[in-house]
């Protein structure tokens, strides 16, 4: 029997009047707060207090009424809504598990006797406490090295510091189980999509600031070299790339017909014995038509929870396909992108991969063409005595190839938005050398060819060289658009894709002036020849030259988005 139901005689079927009037609205005043529902509603509980008093005429009489003729009930009602719910759809948005709400819930559906919402509440008390335990059978497996008097501060300090992840592990695996079980209490469909979007988005944040502890306990002892957020267009090679900087197959790599990296994860891995790096590999954008405002606000919001947790970005990767032809819907997200990260820009490293196919060897790179023609033949590594072609020679060699391929009337458009996206960047480049699966296997086996293992440890050093020299430090709290709500960031991503969309109109407009396309194809050949010393030099400061004269070709405006964000 039930705690705190009093017995009010026999259970009787419903009455006649229960029957007619369920539909009847019935006014009620608990503890001083007002409920309106349902006779119906009431007497859906079977063999609870409320369907017993409200079944029929005499029962009602012997609740007591206020001055407004309300039916009264001298009871905290303060959580007697969450009652209702549960009586109305089956099931309600519990207070938090051990809290005074949720005790003062109990309390009163022991009082109404509402059996089965008193037997789920059990449940989740049964859930609660075997998560405690869970966590701190957890806790005690984290090496924390027993308190003694002769610890010196720094060992304390690190005392200290396994003592708080080990309790933050244990906070945040029983809040993330608290939020998946009231969305498994939902899944009937009783909470609107509003809801469950803001619980999922809860618990995605739970899971990034448990991924964050668990990487700090993970890499307790080793530095952080840096922060690294990757993103590119779908097929674009952002995880080989991390996976070639890491040394590791740290990120899976989709085939061609497989989808690539699903949302948005924040990871970390060991760089060399002393260091590790933290990195986000992030959904890419469509490679075969531009991405709309939904689309690009999707990207943020996904992204943002990672980003806020990383607390510092030190590099932005944007990468780019050179294997790939370069269509007017993959230009347009690589300009979005740009446009996203406008103010970030010192931050950003553009990431040439595919730039080592035999295509692309054919086509424009003929350093590491000619390089290769001469090694490739070579039994051992020791046997090579020449370095691989440098960064300022690949890229003289593509800009050259961009200018020859796209300076003419018909593409003057591409050129013009090639030009622009190569200006954001300056001397901030990195050519990746990704290996493929099949070369991947090799080197694992090692059976690698001798001149593909010295390009691949080659262009590997040179790029983790590059990253040190040009590394910033973004504080991500000091991003404030990052903090805003959705509606606002909706707002701008709007703005972002109207400013693109505008910018890539007027780059339209260039290509096809002749006087124009001349005067864009003189800044190009200025620009490649000034990042070309730059990257000799590692001269990596954000000076925006070459990016204001494209503007003032092209008449581009710049605005503040409504976020702080400015874009030009």
């Amino acid at each position: 029997m039930r705690k705190g139901l009093l017995s009010l005689g026999k259970t009787r079927s419903k009455s006649k009047l229960a029957e007619a009037n369920g539909d009847d609205v019935v006014e009620l005043n608990v503890g001083g707060h007002v409920f309106m529902t349902t006779r119906g509603t009431l007497l859906s509980a079977e063999g609870s207090r409320l369907e017993q008093l409200f079944a029929d005429h005499e029962s009602e009489s012997r609740v007591g009424r206020d001055a407004e003729g309300r039916f009264f009930f001298d009871r905290d009602g303060s959580q007697f809504a969450v009652i209702l719910n549960y009586l109305r759809d089956g099931d309600a948005d519990f207070p938090e598990a051990g809290s005074p709400e949720w005790t003062t819930l109990r309390r009163e559906v022991d009082y109404f006797g509402i059996f089965k919402l008193a037997d789920r509440m059990d449940e989740i008390d049964a859930e609660l406490a075997a998560d405690a335990e869970e966590a701190e059978a957890l806790s005690e497996n984290v090496d924390v090295p027993p308190p003694s008097d002769d610890m010196s501060p720094e060992e304390r300090a690190e005392r200290e510091e396994l003592e708080h992840i080990a309790k933050m592990r244990a906070e945040l695996d029983a809040r993330a189980r608290e939020i998946e079980r009231r969305l498994a209490d939902t899944s009937s469909g009783d909470l609107d999509e509003r809801a469950k979007d803001l619980l999922t988005m809860e618990l995605h944040k739970v899971q990034l600031e448990a991924e964050h502890n668990s990487i700090r306990e993970r890499e307790h002892g080793r530095e952080l070299r840096y922060n690294l957020l990757i993103v590119g267009t779908s097929g674009s090679g952002k995880s080989s790339s991390l996976n070639t900087l890491l040394d590791s197959q740290a990120c899976l790599v989709s085939g061609a017909q497989a989808q690539g990296t699903r949302g948005t994860v924040l990871r970390d891995a060991k760089l060399d014995q002393d260091h590790f790096v933290s990195y986000i590999d992030t959904q890419g954008l469509g490679a075969d038509t531009s991405v709309s405002d939904t689309e690009l606000l999707s990207q943020i919001m996904v992204a943002t929870e990672s980003v806020l947790q990383m607390g510092i970005i030190n590099n932005i990767l944007i990468s780019f396909d050179v294997n790939s032809r370069t269509t007017p819907a993959m230009m347009a997200n690589q300009l979005t992108l740009m446009e996203l990260f406008s103010e970030l820009r010192r931050s950003c490293f553009l990431v040439f991969t595919k730039w080592n196919t035999n295509a692309v060897q054919v086509e424009w790179n003929k350093p590491l063409r000619d390089w290769v023609r001469r090694w490739k033949r070579a039994e051992t590594e020791e046997e090579i005595d020449e370095e691989p072609p440098s960064y300022e020679e690949m890229y003289r060699s593509f800009c050259q190839y961009v200018i020859g391929a796209l300076a003419n009337e018909m593409d003057g458009g591409a050129f013009s938005k090639m030009g622009t996206f190569l200006a954001f960047f300056e001397a901030r480049i990195l050519f990746m050398y990704n290996l493929d699966g099949i070369q991947q296997e090799d080197r694992e086996e090692g059976a690698l060819d001798p001149h593909i293992s010295v390009l691949y440890r080659f262009y590997r050093e040179k790029a983790l060289d590059t990253l040190d020299r040009g590394s910033t430090r973004i504080v991500t709290e000091d991003l404030t658009f990052l903090r805003e709500d959705e509606a606002t960031m909706r707002s701008v991503a709007a703005q972002l894709i109207r400013n693109r969309d505008e910018k890539i109109y007027q780059l339209e407009l260039v290509g096809r002036e002749a006087r124009k396309r001349r005067e864009m194809k003189r800044i190009f050949n200025n620009m490649a020849d000034d990042h070309t010393n730059r990257i000799r030099d590692h001269d990596f400061r954000a000076r925006s030259a070459y990016t204001n004269k494209i503007a003032l070709l092209a008449g581009f405006v710049r605005t503040v988005a409504t976020a702080g964000c400015t874009v030009m």
